[in-house]
C-alpha cells in the first residue's frame, strides 16, 4: 500500500542518516528491501518509525519557538545593567542543559534506528530458517528469542526517549516560569531606583535653594 511504501522510504532515510550497516547474508537496505520490510512488518511497527519522527520535528520546531522567546526576554532586560551578568550566566547554563539535552536525545534517536536494523536482519534470518530443513528449527527458535528481545529493548529505549522528552519541556517551562518571575522582580525594582532618584534630585535642589539664601544673607550682612 502507500502508506507501506512511505513508511518504507522512512525507514531507509533514517537508516541512512544513521550510517548502521548489518552484515551477514541479510541484503543491503535498498527501497526494494525496505518496501518487502514493509509488507512484513505490523502497522502499528510502522507507525512508531512515523510517530517518532513526528515526534522529533516537533521537539525542534519547539526549540525554535523557545529560543526566539529567549532572544526577546534579552532584548527587553537588556537596559537593566545591574544584573545583566546574572541573566546571561542563567542563559547559557539553560542552553549547555538544553544541548546536552538533544545531544542525548540523538544518541537514544541512533540506538533505536540501529535496534531497528537488527529487527529487519533477525526478521530476513527467521524467514530463512523457516524456509530451511527441519535441522534448522533449533537455531530458528534461538533467533526468534533473539527477535523478541530486540524488540523488547526497542521499546523500553523509545519509553526512555518519551520520558526524556517530557522531562526536558518541564525543564524549560520551569526555566521560562523563573526568568518571567525575575523580569517582574527587576522591573520593581527599577521603578524603585527611578523613584528614589526622583526624591533626592527633588531634596538636592531644595538644599542648592537653601545654600543660595544663605550666601545671599551672608553677603547682605546676615540679613535674611
Amino acid at each position: 500500500s502507500s502508506w507501506s511504501a512511505a513508511a518504507a522510504a522512512a525507514s531507509v532515510e533514517g537508516a541512512a542518516a544513521s550510517g548502521v550497516v548489518v552484515k551477514g547474508r541479510a541484503p543491503m537496505l535498498t527501497p526494494e528491501v525496505a518496501n518487502s520490510m514493509a509488507e512484513k512488518l505490523s502497522r502499528d511497527e510502522l507507525g512508531v518509525i512515523i510517530s517518532m519522527q513526528k515526534a522529533q520535528r516537533a521537539a525542534e520546531t519547539d526549540l525554535g519557538r523557545l529560543r526566539n522567546e529567549r532572544d526577546d526576554l534579552i532584548a527587553e532586560l537588556k537596559g537593566v545593567e545591574s544584573v545583566k551578568d546574572f541573566l546571561v550566566a542563567k542563559l547559557r547554563d539553560a542552553e549547555r542543559a538544553q544541548r546536552m539535552a538533544e545531544s542525548e536525545k540523538e544518541k537514544v534517536a541512533r540506538q533505536v534506528t540501529s535496534d531497528q536494523e537488527v529487527i529487519a536482519f533477525l526478521d530476513y534470518r527467521v524467514q530463512e530458517l523457516e524456509s530451511s530443513s527441519e535441522a534448522a528449527d533449533l537455531e530458528k527458535a534461538a533467533v526468534e528469542d533473539e527477535l523478541k528481545a530486540a524488540k523488547a529493548k526497542s521499546t523500553e529505549r523509545v519509553r526512555v526517549l518519551g520520558d526524556m522528552l517530557r522531562f526536558e519541556r518541564d525543564q524549560l517551562a520551569a526555566n521560562e516560569k523563573e526568568w518571567k518571575a525575575t523580569k517582574k522582580v527587576l522591573v520593581k525594582e527599577v521603578k524603585q531606583c527611578r523613584a528614589q532618584i526622583v526624591s533626592l534630585e527633588a531634596e538636592r535642589d531644595g538644599l542648592r535653594e537653601q545654600n543660595s539664601r544663605l550666601r545671599d544673607a551672608l553677603l547682605n550682612g546676615g540679613k535674611m
